[in-house]
Order: structure tokens, then sequence, then C-alpha cells
């Protein structure tokens, strides 16, 4: 507090953005996870096969496979995400070392997720996740380079 009386800077100014920016699709997506989480419980104690590709069991966890690709693909969204946002003027050091930490933490947390959740919701997110980079691909490929290119 004494900083910011003093120098007026605020030492967690940055930290609100960031959290916004990478927290926020979480909490949005979380009742639909928890949704399917549900369901893939009660299918796992009804009894049927829930075999997909190389899962032998969607309501059991998939120790590496899918929750390093989730992880990846995560980071690749990140990526694709920032690349096509240009630096802010009123963004400070503090908030664009915030954003590049939570760009590491966010895949990683996910990995740690996705190893202990069933693989069906990995699937679901790994999913979601490579739509959400083909689209934000396309975006920065077409639209954002034909708008560059017309300025």
């Amino acid at each position: 507090m004494e900083l910011k009386r003093r120098e007026g800077i605020d030492p967690l100014a940055g930290l609100g953005a960031g959290l916004r920016a990478s927290l926020l699709p979480l909490l949005v997506q979380l009742p639909v996870l928890i949704a399917l989480y549900q369901v893939i419980l009660t299918f796992a104690h009804s009894g049927p096969d829930l075999h997909f590709l190389w899962i032998a069991n969607l309501a059991l966890p998939d120790p590496v496979l899918l929750p390093v690709l989730a992880g990846l693909a995560t980071f690749l969204l990140v990526r694709l995400t920032r690349a096509s946002q240009p630096p802010s003027a009123e963004q400070d050091e503090q908030a664009a070392a915030t954003s590049r930490t939570l760009a590491y933490v966010s895949p990683i947390s996910l990995v740690v997720f996705a190893h202990f959740a069933p693989a069906a919701l990995a699937l679901y997110w790994l999913t979601g996740t490579l739509v959400g980079a083909a689209q934000q691909w396309t975006i920065n490929r077409f639209v954002l380079s034909r708008a560059a290119a017309t300025t």
C-alpha cells in the first residue's frame, strides 16, 4: 500500500486482467464439465462398455496420452490467441508477465486435471480446444491478415 501511495504503482494491477482472460473461459465451461462428469459416472456404473479409439474405458482416466495432447492443444490455442492480439498501450510490463505466466500455468494445470479425470472429460477438452485452435488459426490467417493488408 505504501508503494502505491508513494509511487502511484499498484503491484497487483496486472493480476486482474490476466485472471479475467484465462479464468473466465474455464468458469464458463465448469457447469458443462460437471454435467459431463455426472453422465460419465452414471454410464460407468450402469455397465456399458465405454471404449473409443485406443481408450479402453472412457470412464477411467487415460494417464498419459490424452492429458498431454489436451495440454499441448491448450498451449497452441493460447499462443494463437496471444498472436492475434496486438500489445495494448495501457498494458504494463507486470500485466504482460502475468499473461505469459498464465499461458504456461493453464496448460500444465489442465494436464494434471486430465491425468486424474475420466478420459471422456479429457477427450471433450481436447476436442473443444482443437476446434477453438482451428477457428483462431483461421481468423489469424484470413481475417486479421486481410485487415492488416488493407490498413
